[in-house]
């Protein structure tokens, strides 16, 4: 028996490639929710968010703690995420997170090893010893690193960080 080939429609092709596409776009969309963006966001919380964005995508915090009048910042801690809203400006400035559910589109966040951050995204812009480990400054999103060279917290910012 012979198998026979047929030639399909261009119509058909470019059906089949939208269907292809939409499925990896729908799949992207639902990861985006553990997704870190460099200066912009982790999961669903987002650099510039107001105080009510926020309530709206995360809900009422587990702990709000107030920064002080001279501080004009307020802190609002989630399971997974804490959020830091400047109070002056009413918008979130940055977003911190310790759980190993985040990752950016690199794979990379809180697990990852030191030498697999360099190879990713290069040299830190510099790098410091802090009270909570070394901290390696990539402009707009911090790496906090134990003693063993694993992330254990990372932030994304409005603003880099000074070297």
């Amino acid at each position: 028996m012979k198998a026979s080939c047929q030639r399909q429609s261009p119509g058909f092709v470019f059906t089949l490639v939208a269907l292809l596409a939409a499925s990896t776009m729908s799949a992207s969309a639902q990861s985006t929710g553990n997704l870190i963006v460099p200066g912009k966001q982790i999961g669903k919380a987002f650099v510039g968010m107001t105080p009510a964005q926020l309530y709206q995508a995360l809900g009422k915090p587990d702990k709000t703690v107030n920064g002080g009048e001279e501080a004009h910042e307020t802190f609002y801690y989630y399971k997974d995420l804490t959020v830091a809203l400047d109070t002056k400006t009413q918008s979130v400035y940055q977003v911190n997170t310790a759980s190993p559910k985040f990752r950016t589109k690199e794979g990379l966040g809180v697990g990852s090893q030191d030498l697999e951050l360099r190879a990713k995204l290069g040299s830190p812009k510099c790098e410091t010893d802090t009270a909570t480990g070394l901290f390696l400054n990539y402009g707009q999103t911090g790496f906090i690193l134990d003693n063993n060279g694993t992330v254990r917290n990372l932030n994304v910012r409005r603003s880099a960080w000074r070297c």
